[in-house]
């Protein structure tokens, strides 16, 4: 018998991962996205393995799946297999999340002495503490300072633009003035923190004289209250400039990020239309509910590139890339799943010229890292190429690390699906008003999908049930070849 490897779907691993909690629930809105989109791992999987799902099985759904050619694993409603002591005893192979999380391993914590050899002797077996600072932010902010004074390309990000990581409203508000707008004597040139447990005074230069790197054990030593820095990760921190101080570049946009989140939330653009007031609250809530933010320049973007890697048994292995299109506020929208898309002529040869380094830097990067021996499993590094501010392209090769499955991923699995010359997108359906259903009945009359050879020639494919139910959806649409392609 093939043993089955289990999937679950769980988006909201960051958030978990940042409140700590074995028991900690999602908003609403985030559970129903959860529940809608469960079905999304069985493209991931192959037909020997499970599915788990919130919700009841859409048994016509599956059935259409199957009949059209595509060998999908099995999906279970998670509360019935929880619940089957029979089921629960029986021979797994690896649990397979979406993403890990102190929550989830409390979920299946019955699950894994079943699993494999393998799964119980690698390193993802169990969470422990020091798992959580490899998830957030911090952890490709140091890697990207590392990698950035080891290859000093010109093409790359100038260091001086790397950024900044702020635990207080005052210090957000003097990061953002400083990168949108600057003048002369603006400069920072200490730092003073005073903490509110062991009152401490020390300056540090900050932030043009004080690495990345430093700031960062700086921070660790504030959130594990190391006893050689005494400093109350509630520090008040004030800020002493120079007047002589140089100039510095000016960016359009500054954009502040949650350290735990993922796919364009926790994120807060300056400037925008909303009030000082109303700006204030959602700084002052990142703070509270995370302990500190990053805040960094907003780049004028030309594409987003998503990096698919798997780490396995101490190796990084690379197993492709994705374009994908985030909106205006940097919240995803969609992946391509071929990568012959419009790209501007000099985009596309700096492109060309630079991507096998970006890679070979990628791998490199992470194979120095924890990923290669504290993790296993799929690894997506968010990129970008932009202009700067003298309209120069660069190429930005780890704006975000994500230690788990993305929508990359699933669009490069459904590159096994589609007939040769085919090209199309992966997206999500959302609705305040629900009815997935009745937006797939819609595109399956435009776009009805046609297949050859079990591949996907064109059309309209729903990955997610189309229940009327349900506000969110996944589906690709699919462009035939062209004549000279066919």
């Amino acid at each position: 018998m093939m043993i089955p490897d289990i999937f679950f779907f769980n988006p909201t691993c960051e958030s978990a991962i940042a409140n700590g909690s074995p028991y900690y629930t999602p908003p609403a809105r985030l559970r129903q996205f959860e529940s809608d989109l469960g079905y999304l791992p069985a493209w991931l999987g192959e037909e020997k393995d499970l599915v788990l799902v919130q919700g009841e099985i859409d048994q016509v759904y599956i059935k259409k799946m199957r009949q059209l050619g595509f060998c999908l694993p099995e999906v279970v409603p998670l509360l019935q297999a929880l619940s089957d002591d029979a089921w629960i005893s029986s021979p797994k192979g690896w649990l397979r999340p979406w993403g890990r999380s102190p929550a989830m391993y409390h979920l299946f914590r019955n699950l894994i002495p079943n699993c494999n050899e393998a799964f119980r002797q690698s390193p993802v077996v169990n969470w422990k503490p020091e798992h959580k600072e490899m998830y957030s932010r911090m952890t490709a902010l140091e890697l990207l300072e590392k990698l950035l004074k080891v290859h000093q390309h010109d093409w790359l990000p100038d260091p001086s633009g790397l950024p900044v990581i702020c635990h207080s409203l005052e210090t957000v508000h003097q990061e953002i003035y400083r990168l949108i707008y600057p003048s002369p004597g603006s400069g920072i040139k200490s730092v003073i923190f005073s903490g509110s447990r062991q009152p401490l005074h020390k300056q540090l230069p900050y932030p043009q004289q004080l690495p990345l790197l430093q700031q960062l054990r700086l921070l660790r030593s504030f959130l594990q209250h190391d006893p050689d820095f005494p400093i109350s990760p509630f520090s008040n921190i004030q800020i002493s400039q120079s007047p002589n101080s140089p100039n510095s570049s000016k960016f359009s946009k500054a954009v502040v990020k949650m350290p735990w989140s993922s796919s364009g939330r926790g994120l807060l653009l300056f400037p925008n239309p909303d009030s000082a007031k109303k700006n204030d609250e959602v700084l002052s809530g990142m703070l509270r509910q995370q302990g500190f933010v990053t805040i960094e320049p907003w780049h004028d973007k030309i594409i987003d590139i998503s990096y698919q890697f798997e780490a396995s048994a101490g190796k990084i292995i690379y197993k492709g890339r994705t374009f994908l299109e985030n909106d205006p506020k940097g919240r995803y929208v969609r992946n391509y799943l071929t990568e012959d898309i419009e790209i501007q002529q000099d985009v596309k040869l700096f492109l060309e010229a630079h991507e096998s380094a970006v890679v070979a830097i990628l791998e490199e990067s992470l194979s120095q890292s924890n990923y290669s021996t504290q993790y296993e499993g799929w690894i997506g590094v968010d990129a970008i190429i932009y202009r700067d501010e003298n309209s120069v392209l660069k190429f930005h090769p780890m704006l975000e690390i994500n230690g788990r499955f993305t929508m990359g991923a699933i669009a490069l699995k459904m590159r096994n699906y589609l007939a040769e010359g085919s090209t199309g997108f992966l997206e999500i359906f959302y609705s305040k008003t629900g009815n997935f259903q009745s937006f797939c009945l819609k595109k399956e009359l435009e776009k009805p999908l046609m297949m050859k050879d079990h591949k996907i020639l064109s059309g309209f494919l729903p990955l997610t049930p189309p229940s009327p139910n349900h506000h969110f959806g996944a589906f690709v649409e699919v462009k035939p070849p062209l004549p000279n392609c066919s």
